[in-house]
């Protein structure tokens, strides 16, 4: 019987994939303690514990072109190396792939989205490229004394992205400052709050966030696994109670991946050296598995 595993189906590298994953082993910039620049490797490792048989969409991602493009070069100053994972994620784009990042802490999200408008070749102020954050926090932060990871989104906002092409799914009640929800309120962001999402479903609130970015010709998601309830992320050092669970969280990334819009997203702030049992690794190689079975979906 051949080798069906997850880990396998993504390192056959075919000559032009149409998913590609890139490793961004990073957490210089993160406000926590954290080892979030191991869990490429042990993502990859968490692969191997699956199946590449979608039995739920009836998706067998054997038949999805998919490679892995190693690891970014993270390494030195955490500001250049975020200009070389932006310059390496728009090289991955413009061959026509959609590229899935593998963190590191979200200050990633920065250089994804800013390489997704590079690609594409249209500028943040266009209101071409949108954003899509499933994430328990803003990450709206002033960008003092320099980048973090609770700064991306601010940082976008100012190198022109507009308020109305992000959207933002999951925030949590008790996770962010007064001052940054009225930022992101002022800003014109899109804020689904954890508690609508779990009133609505989570079907519900991303079919509402991206018919949003309707005038977005690309979108880039971002995942924050702290978006999960603290009892389903021990990995990730801001995740708190009453966050979304692991079943909404594979339903969200299946509907990111089916929509032709989405160029690319990121999975980030799952520090694997703090994880239980793998519990929030294994969750987010399950997300990643579960956008690919959605981008196979797509139309040819």
């Amino acid at each position: 019987m051949p080798d069906r595993r997850a880990d396998a189906w993504l390192a056959s590298g075919p000559a032009r994939p149409r998913l590609v994953l890139l490793g961004a082993p990073t957490s210089a910039l993160s406000l926590s303690l954290s080892q979030a620049h191991l869990t490429p490797a042990a993502f990859r490792q968490a692969l191997g514990r699956f199946a590449t048989w979608d039995a739920a969409h009836g998706v067998e991602l054997q038949d999805l072109a998919a490679g892995d493009a190693g690891d970014a070069d993270m390494g030195g100053d955490p500001i250049a190396a975020r200009g070389r994972l932006e310059k390496r994620c728009a090289e991955l784009l413009g061959d026509g792939a959609v590229v899935t990042l593998c963190g590191g802490d979200n200050s990633i999200t920065y250089a994804g989205v800013r390489a997704v408008a590079a690609a594409q070749g249209v500028s943040l102020d266009s209101g071409r490229v949108g954003l899509l954050t499933l994430d328990a926090h803003h990450d709206m932060r002033e960008p003092d004394p320099g980048p973090s990871n609770g700064s991306p989104v601010m940082e976008l906002l100012r190198d022109g992205l507009p308020g109305a092409c992000i959207c933002q799914v999951g925030i949590s009640a008790f996770a962010n400052q007064r001052e940054l929800t009225e930022r992101a309120r002022q800003a014109g962001v899109a804020v689904y709050a954890v508690d609508e999402v779990r009133s609505e479903g989570i079907e519900w609130a991303m079919d509402s966030a991206l018919a949003r970015l309707a005038g977005c010709d690309h979108v880039y998601v971002d995942v924050d696994l702290d978006v999960l309830d603290r009892a389903f992320a021990p990995a990730c050092p801001a995740s708190i109670p009453g966050g979304l669970t692991p079943v909404d969280l594979l339903a969200a990334a299946h509907r990111a991946g089916a929509d032709p819009r989405v160029r690319a997203l990121d999975l980030v702030e799952v520090d694997s050296a703090a994880d239980v049992a793998g519990i929030t690794v294994k969750t987010a190689a399950l997300a990643f598995l579960n956008f690919a079975s959605g981008l196979a979906r797509r139309p040819a």
